[in-house]
């Protein structure tokens, strides 16, 4: 029997506050095979609150960044000509250093799910010849930078068919045997655990006799948290008996500004008694499960997992037309889908469900079926297990040929 493939998995954006990134990862160390795997965690820095999550039994090293390579938020690229090159010589260098730790490490491939960490590590997993499976998490904007990626990535996998063929034809063309789909999927236990559990509302200062409706996720203008506060002030009549949750905080210091914003909107239009902010939570789920609507009102995604999350626990939700949401939810079937910044179009949705309660009923047992016959995060842990596999094995196969060795698994 061959010895387990040693995996390292590469985070390069990773904080205290958890994104579905990092759960993804998470969910991914936990169902591993581990006859087949040996997972190695690497972190740009220590993070307390994940550590607490992974199993002891799994190894968590920290490489930190170059100190140019330490910023977020975009802020790389608006540095001026000589900050963006002294990024690129740090990169480059940064390439050497990860180089020398795979090696010493023994690392027969790479996972990544961020354009950060795949820039990261890509040099470096070339220069030691290792396969490196590139997981798009998020949507894909910047030509240059998607080109270095496609390029250096062994395989690349969206998490729905919509992402993957919405921009650059001629790189789909040029890659098209790196491409793949793997959906993402949510942990069923979990969801079932919270469905059953007697959820006490009044400690989450939940009044049940409203509709209450949340918007889940981290702050920042492209999640359009604007756009429900504005839909809802258009629904005048109906404000009296809905209250608006906003879990969430904003990721990085660069968006601090735009929940001071959301304040000053609610305020704008009258709803101080109708919003609720209560920055992040570390029992969001729990106070989705006593919710009766999620909306998620993204300008631009990839997979949200807060959509699979609420679909999970029979959440009837309103979603953006954008990323992955496009195709796990079929409009008036198992949730409602609008075009992403309409106002109108939001405030009509929001409208409907308000006055249907059996709409709102009937939507999210639809959804929770869903998501319990084709979102199962083990079976989407196995199709990747199947494709880091291969990488290795193509690699292998390439050395016992002779051929043009792009990497070799180490002994």
């Amino acid at each position: 029997m061959s010895s387990p493939i040693r995996l390292m998995i590469y985070e390069s954006y990773v904080f205290e506050k958890f994104g579905g990134e990092v759960r993804t990862i998470l969910y991914l160390l936990k169902y591993l095979d581990r006859s087949r795997f040996t997972p190695l965690l690497v972190l740009p820095h220590k993070v307390e609150a994940l550590n607490a999550e992974v199993n002891p039994d799994i190894r968590v090293e920290v490489i930190e960044p170059r100190q140019s390579l330490r910023a977020y938020g975009g802020a790389l690229l608006k540095r001026g000509p000589l900050g963006r090159l002294r990024a690129v010589c740090d990169l480059i260098l940064q390439s050497f250093d990860l180089n020398r730790f795979m090696r010493s490490r023994n690392i027969d491939a790479v996972y990544c799910c961020s354009l950060r960490a795949m820039l990261s590590i890509g040099l470096a997993a070339r220069l030691c010849r290792r396969p490196v499976l590139f997981f798009v998490n998020g949507r894909l904007n910047n030509p240059v930078l998607d080109a270095m990626a496609f390029t250096l990535a062994t395989r690349i996998v969206f998490q729905c068919g919509a992402n993957r063929d919405d921009r650059y034809p001629v790189l789909r063309r040029i890659f098209r045997r790196k491409l793949g789909v793997v959906q993402s999927g949510v942990d069923l236990p979990i969801f079932r655990n919270l469905q059953t559990q007697s959820v006490s509302t009044e400690s989450l200062g939940i009044d049940v006799t409203k509709v209450n409706i949340i918007v889940l996720g981290f702050l920042n203008p492209e999640k359009g948290v604007h756009l429900v506060i504005e839909a809802l002030a258009r629904l005048s009549g109906n404000l009296a008996n809905v209250r608006l949750w906003i879990v969430g905080d904003q990721l990085t210091d660069d968006f601090s500004n735009y929940r001071k914003h959301l304040e000053s909107l609610v305020t704008q239009r009258g709803m101080a008694d109708n919003v609720r902010f209560t920055g992040y939570r570390t029992d969001a789920l729990r106070l989705l499960s006593a919710m009766d609507v999620l909306v998620h009102p993204s300008l631009t995604e990839g997979m949200p997992r807060v959509v699979l999350e609420a679909m999970a626990l029979g959440k009837p939700v309103i979603a953006s037309r954008v990323g992955c949401s496009r195709e796990v939810i079929r409009h008036g079937l198992n949730g409602l889908l609008v075009e992403p910044g309409d106002v109108e179009e939001l405030a009509a949705a929001l409208d409907r469900l308000l006055e249907d309660e059996s709409l709102r009923s009937s939507l999210g047992k639809a959804a929770a079926e869903t998501i319990a016959n084709e979102y199962v995060v083990e079976d989407k842990v196995f199709e990747l297990e199947q494709m880091l596999a291969g990488m290795v094995r193509s690699g292998e196969r390439k050395t016992a040929e002779g051929g043009n060795v792009r990497y070799r698994r180490r002994v």
